[in-house]
C-alpha cells in the first residue's frame, strides 16, 4: 500500500523552480498584527495641582507599549516605578504615540486620546490644615488578625501605615469621597500622618501610638474610654433660639468594636466612626450627666468605669458665625441645572426662600445631606421672563445665636435665559478631532468610518467632557482613520453659538 503525502504549495514551487535550475526563492516573513496600547481613563496624563507654585505636576502611568512626552521631553520612569511625575510651571502638552523598536508592535488603537492640553498650575496656597482633625483610632478585636485602625481623610493630609515589610498610604485623593478608611494593623504597626506638597498645618502634627493586641481579650484602660467620650452639642438653655425643633444637649462619641455607650437612663447604643447621642434632660442633675460603657463578649472594661460630663451653661453663649463664603452659587443657565450650596453647621438651619406666583417669599427649612452641605435647585417659572432670586435666612437651632454680620449677601439671582455654548467645542482637523470641554456639553457623538483590507464600516464613538476635565486638562486630541462627524450634545436650557 502506497502512501501520498500532500505537498503545500510553497513545495510545488519549490519542486518547479528546482526542476528548471533555480534557486527557490526564501518564504516572506509573516508581520504579526500590532498589538493595541491598554490605557485605561484613570492612567492618561493628570495635572495635580498643588498649592504653591514649586509642586506642580503632570502624572504619568508606566503602560507596556506607551511613549509619553510632555512638550518635547520624553517621559521617563524610575526603575520599578508605575508612575513619575514632572514638575510644570506653565501651560503643557502631555502627548502619546507608540513604542517603536520593541520585540512587539504597538499601535494606538482608535478612539484613544493622543494629546492633552493642561493650563498654567495657578500658585495660590492652601489655607492651613486643622490639625486637630487628624485622628487615628486603632479599633482593638480579640485575636491577632482582626485589629484595624480608622484614618481620617483630611486635605493635605497622607498617612503612612507600616507592618513589617507592607506600607500603605493613603491621602485625600485615593479616598476621595470617605470621610475615612479602615486600613488592617498588628500590634507591631506604626501609623504617620504627613502634610502633602505645599500644605501648612495649624500647629505640629499629631503622633500615634498603637494600642492594639494580639490577644483573646481586649482589655480597655480607662484612659482610652475617657478620651472617646466629651459633651458633644451643649446649647445655653436660656437661649430660646428658632430653629426647627430643640437643640438637645448630646454626647460626641467615637466609636469603637466591643462596646455599647449608655448615656444616662437611656438605653446603650453603639456608635459607628464619631456619633451624637441624645441626652434625656432628667438625666442632667445639677448640670452633670454621667456615661458608661457596656463591654461585648471579648472585651473588657475597668470596674466601675463611668465619665461624669458637664452640661453646665457656660459664660459664654455658643456663637455661630455665618459668612459668605458659606454660600457657593452656580449659575449655568436654564431651569435645569442652578444650584446654590451652603455649608451647615451644627446649632442652626437654613431656610431658604423663593417667590410664589402671587409675589410672596416662601421660605423652608433645608436639610443637609450626608456631607454637611445643603445643596439647593433653583426654581424657575415655566415660562419666566425674569430671573429667579432666592433668599437665604440662617435660623439659630435652640440655645444658640448667630453672627450674620459677614453674610453681606443674603440673596443671589439665576438667569433664566440659555446660555450659549461655543462653536470651538470641537474642532476638526483632517483625521483629528480637539475635544473643547464646555459647560453644558454633555458628550460628543463622533461618526467615522474604518477600512479593514476592502471592508469599510461605519462606527460611533461617544466622548465624555468629564473624562478630560477630571484629568485637569482643558482638551484632548483623538485621532480618527478618517475625516469625523462630531455632533455635540446639550444639557437642557443650553443652545450652540451661531
Amino acid at each position: 500500500m502506497s502512501t501520498h503525502t500532500p505537498r503545500t504549495l510553497a513545495t510545488l514551487v519549490a519542486f518547479g523552480l528546482a526542476g528548471a535550475g533555480l534557486a527557490a526563492p526564501a518564504l516572506a516573513a509573516t508581520t504579526p498584527a500590532p498589538k493595541n496600547i491598554a490605557v485605561k481613563a484613570t492612567q492618561y496624563p493628570r495635572l495635580i495641582d498643588n498649592p504653591g507654585a514649586a509642586d506642580d505636576v503632570v502624572r504619568f502611568t508606566n503602560v507596556p507599549g506607551a511613549a509619553w512626552k510632555l512638550g518635547a521631553a520624553p517621559v521617563t520612569f524610575a526603575s520599578g516605578r508605575t508612575t513619575a511625575d514632572v514638575n510644570v510651571t506653565a501651560a503643557s502638552t502631555a502627548t502619546l504615540a507608540a513604542v517603536t523598536g520593541d520585540e512587539t508592535t504597538w499601535a494606538v488603537p482608535v478612539g484613544m486620546p493622543t494629546a492633552w492640553n493642561y493650563p498654567a498650575p495657578s500658585a495660590d496656597l492652601a489655607p492651613a490644615v486643622d490639625v486637630s482633625t487628624i485622628t487615628a483610632v486603632f479599633n482593638d478585636l480579640p485575636g491577632a488578625t482582626k485589629d484595624t485602625v480608622t484614618l481620617t481623610n483630611v486635605k493635605g493630609v497622607a498617612w503612612t501605615v507600616t507592618s513589617g515589610t507592607t506600607v500603605t498610604t493613603h491621602d485625600s485623593t485615593t479616598l476621595a469621597g470617605k470621610a475615612s478608611v479602615a486600613v488592617p494593623v498588628t500590634s507591631t504597626s506604626t501609623v504617620a500622618a504627613r502634610l502633602m506638597p505645599g500644605y501648612t498645618g495649624s500647629a505640629a502634627l499629631p503622633t500615634f501610638s498603637n494600642s492594639v493586641t494580639a490577644t483573646p481579650e481586649v482589655a480597655l484602660s480607662a484612659t482610652y474610654l475617657d478620651s472617646l467620650v466629651q459633651v458633644g452639642e451643649n446649647p445655653s438653655d436660656k437661649i430660646k433660639g428658632y430653629g426647627p425643633g430643640a437643640a438637645k444637649e448630646s454626647v460626641k462619641v467615637t466609636g469603637i468594636p466591643g462596646v455599647k455607650w449608655k448615656v444616662g437612663s437611656l438605653a446603650p447604643k453603639a456608635v459607628t466612626g464619631v456619633g451624637y447621642l441624645p441626652v434625656d434632660d432628667d438625666d442632667i442633675v445639677s448640670g452633670m450627666m454621667t456615661v458608661t460603657a457596656v463591654a461585648a463578649k471579648g472585651y473588657t472594661v475597668p470596674a466601675g468605669w463611668s465619665k461624669v460630663l458637664d452640661f453646665t451653661d457656660g459664660a459664654t453663649i455658643p456663637t455661630i458665625v455665618v459668612q459668605d463664603a458659606d454660600v457657593k452659587t452656580t449659575d449655568r443657565g436654564g431651569i435645569s441645572a442652578d444650584t446654590i450650596t451652603l455649608a451647615a453647621q451644627q446649632g442652626m438651619a437654613w431656610w431658604v426662600g423663593q417667590a410664589d406666583a402671587k409675589g410672596r417669599i416662601v421660605y423652608a427649612a433645608q436639610k443637609p445631606g450626608k456631607n454637611g452641605a445643603v445643596v439647593y435647585k433653583v426654581k424657575h417659572a415655566a415660562k419666566a421672563t425674569t430671573d429667579a432670586t432666592v433668599y437665604l435666612k440662617p435660623v439659630p437651632n435652640r440655645g444658640y445665636v448667630l453672627d450674620t454680620t459677614k453674610l453681606i449677601t443674603p440673596s443671589h439671582a439665576f438667569t433664566r435665559e440659555a446660555t450659549i455654548v461655543a462653536a470651538d467645542n470641537n474642532s476638526v482637523s483632517a483625521e483629528s478631532v480637539t475635544f473643547k470641554p464646555y459647560l453644558g456639553v454633555t458628550a460628543w457623538d463622533v461618526k467615522y468610518t474604518q477600512t479593514v483590507g476592502t471592508r469599510t464600516t461605519t462606527k460611533t464613538l461617544s466622548v465624555k467632557p468629564g473624562e478630560i476635565e477630571a484629568l485637569g486638562a482643558t482638551s484632548a486630541t483623538i485621532v480618527f482613520p478618517s475625516t469625523p462627524k462630531v455632533t455635540p450634545k446639550l444639557a437642557k436650557d443650553y443652545r450652540l453659538a451661531n
